[in-house]
């Protein structure tokens, strides 16, 4: 009776393993992009959706008052407050950007830096868009004049 084993030789484990070493140089850089270009769209789609919010609340005159945000690109942060600006705001709620998401430029209307929505209108106060970057990737949140939230 003879016994015989089929079995790998250490040639072939090797080649397996280069071949995957070879592949996984390739994938792990576009897979660490698609991560952060993902918590970048995440951040600048829940602005906008936060900001959409505000609109909605100011147009169906909840509690008579005017909603806005300012955006802060030296301290890269915005602020949602309730009010006519930030300055003479009743509420606020700041939020401070991840250490890795950047506020680029703020191009609003008349060098504009808050966005306020006046009690019963859709239209805000400033319009233009405001650029966020991770290093890599950048969005660009768009308020036009009509009011209009987007970003791409």
């Amino acid at each position: 009776m003879s016994n015989k084993f089929s079995a790998y030789t250490l040639i072939e484990m090797l080649v397996v393993i280069a071949i995957i070493s070879v592949v996984s140089i390739f994938i792990l850089p576009v897979s660490i992009n698609e991560l952060q270009k993902s918590r970048l769209d995440s951040t600048v789609s829940d602005i906008a959706s936060e900001l959409y919010q505000f609109q909605q609340n100011a147009y169906a005159r909840r509690n008579n008052k005017s909603y806005g945000v300012a955006f802060n690109q030296p301290q890269q942060k915005y602020t949602f407050f309730i009010g006519n600006s930030l300055a003479s705001a009743e509420e606020t709620s700041e939020k401070i950007l991840d250490s890795k998401i950047n506020i680029t430029q703020i191009n609003l209307s008349g060098g504009a830096t808050e966005i306020v929505f006046n009690a019963g209108s859709f239209k805000p106060s400033a319009f233009g868009n405001v650029f966020f970057n991770d290093g890599i990737n950048s969005f660009r949140l768009v308020i036009n004049s009509e009011g209009l939230i987007d970003y791409y």
